[in-house]
């Protein structure tokens, strides 16, 4: 059964959840479908393939751009849904890849009636049902191969990113502290996060790190986060929730609750097992 992960708060939240990227945005996203469309669309324009074949220049490029663009806003829909559902890499993209199909033959009939490719609904003896199965089986084989081949090479455009973000981050600043190093306890932390750490959050099987100087979503259990931050003066405030001691600013309550206030802004729920503990440290 699936079950919704409810700490992913937004869109940017889930694709950088899928990305890795952590200051990639939905707007990028959405601009990465738009150029990649519109290069695609450019290019089967100049092969004049038969499907828009005697069509004008500018028809054939309509009609082309509306299908790829269409095809990776389903795609990235579909794999956002997917992650938000729960399912883990790759299953989201082979999900979104093997729905394609069915979700664009509507917007490929549309298109291809309403530019006289095909004939209207209604004059070729088959029902509606009949003609979107009928696009469904023919763009199953181009779709699926063309939707598999961006998704690799999105992933080695990702990839890339992730390695220049790495590469190019300026060095940072030795820290004097006789405390312990975060990048060497849990080694997915990126040195441009720095060493004080705030808090961490579960969030299924990933957590998400929160330093003073930003965020990173990380591929590890809770359990084994936690094992990793024995060092830290901080605690388990709550099922899902681990804070640093340091950044709480007060305990206060919300009905029959506690949640911990931290310098930040944030507001943490805190178990009533353990609010005694972290009133010590205040």
């Amino acid at each position: 059964m699936f079950r919704p992960n409810s700490s992913l708060s937004g869109l940017d939240d889930i694709i950088r959840l899928v990305t890795g990227l952590e200051n990639f945005t939905w707007r990028q996203l959405l601009n990465y479908c738009l150029w990649i469309s519109v290069g695609i669309s450019l290019m089967m324009a100049q092969f004049e393939p038969a499907a828009t074949a005697g069509l004008p220049v500018g028809s054939v490029f309509a009609n082309w751009f509306v299908t790829f663009f269409s095809a990776s806003l389903f795609m990235a829909a579909c794999i956002g849904a997917a992650v938000y559902l729960g399912l883990r890499q790759p299953w989201p993209v082979v999900v979104a890849i093997l729905l394609l199909p069915f979700l664009l033959a509507p917007v490929s009939l549309f298109v291809d009636i309403s530019q006289g490719v095909d004939p209207p609904l209604g004059t070729s003896g088959l029902g509606l049902g009949e003609r979107l199965l009928q696009e469904t089986y023919e763009l199953a084989l181009p779709s699926v191969s063309l939707a598999a081949a961006i998704c690799l090479l999105s992933w080695q455009v990702i990839r890339g990113l992730r390695q220049k973000a790495v590469t190019t981050a300026e060095p940072e600043p030795e820290i004097e502290t006789s405390g312990p190093m975060l990048m060497k306890a849990i080694s997915g932390v990126p040195h441009t996060l720095g060493n004080d750490l705030v808090r961490v959050e579960a969030q299924d099987h990933y957590v998400r790190v929160v330093t003073a100087k930003g965020s990173v979503t990380l591929k590890m259990s809770f359990a084994d986060c936690l094992e990793a931050l024995e060092e830290f003066e901080g605690a388990q405030c709550h099922r899902s929730h681990w804070v640093s001691f340091r950044h709480v600013t007060s305990i206060q309550r919300s009905g029959s609750a506690y949640i911990c206030v931290l310098d930040d802004g944030a507001e943490i729920p805190l178990s009533r097992r353990r609010q005694s503990e972290f009133r010590q440290f205040l």
